[in-house]
């Protein structure tokens, strides 16, 4: 069928911080999300190594989105030999001005680098960088190709069709998609 949006069902009122953005309990959603990565990849190569690890994502009860946000993150982070500590904004002391916000967790996290998006230009000050002492990057990623499971190669897709595919070499073919440029 071809690419499919894994979603979570939420209940907020906007503008809503994502911390306060409460998952609908209603919707089944984790059964849906089960079912379609079983559909999809039950004969994916690596699927045995991870089918138990999401059996148990899966199990697991969150009221709201950010726990299951970090929760997929962590899950990510672990299957990809990522070892990068996990920080969250929420617990830094930050100011609301959208630039001092990006340069305060950079201090916080002690960073001497923002990784910016491609279009970081347009909505950042880069004079307060320059202030900060910070540099900018900007991320430049290219996907890199890789062996899957139906037929055609298509970019862009979740980490987990990657690491489906591809099990233990997923990080390193991760990595490889690598572009960051200077600013």
């Amino acid at each position: 069928q071809g690419p499919q949006w894994l979603t979570v069902p939420v209940q907020f009122q906007f503008p809503a911080l994502i911390i306060e953005v409460a998952i609908n309990p209603s919707d089944p959603w984790r059964r849906k999300h089960l079912q379609g990565l079983k559909a999809n990849y039950a004969r994916a190569p690596h699927w045995a190594e991870y089918e138990a690890g999401f059996e148990a994502f899966y199990a697991s009860e969150w009221d709201g989105l950010a726990a299951v946000n970090r929760a997929s993150v962590e899950f990510l982070r672990d299957a990809l030999d990522i070892e990068t500590p996990l920080a969250l904004a929420s617990e830094m002391e930050l100011s609301s001005e959208p630039t001092q916000r990006l340069i305060d967790i950079c201090k916080a996290v002690g960073a001497d680098t923002y990784l910016a998006g491609v279009d970081g230009k347009s909505y950042m000050d880069l004079d307060l960088f320059a202030a900060a002492q910070l540099e900018i990057a900007v991320q430049n990623y290219e996907s890199p190709t890789y062996p899957q499971l139906h037929g055609e190669f298509v970019s862009h897709l979740s980490a987990l069709d990657l690491l489906l595919n591809c099990g233990p070499d997923s990080g390193k073919i991760l990595r490889s998609g690598r572009k960051n440029r200077p600013i």
